[in-house]
């Protein structure tokens, strides 16, 4: 049984680890776009840099021990 639930939590938390890192090559991704963007289509680097900025706070910036202390 205690086997079980171990290997359940591990399991969530190879989960998490996975969904981290996707959100992070994301966030990655519209960096990169950010940069390589030409200067003179402000607009699009305006809405880009807020979409990272949202994308960040709210995916990237993630405490595993905040997480796993509440699954205590």
């Amino acid at each position: 049984m205690i086997e079980k639930e171990i290997r359940e939590k591990a399991d969530q938390a190879l989960a998490m680890a996975e969904k981290y890192q996707d959100r992070c090559h994301s966030a990655e991704e519209i960096l990169a776009e950010l940069v390589y963007l030409p200067w003179w289509r402000f607009g699009k680097r305006k809405k880009l840099r807020q979409e990272f900025e949202s994308h960040y706070r709210k995916f990237v910036t993630v405490s595993f021990n905040h997480y796993l202390e509440k699954q205590k």
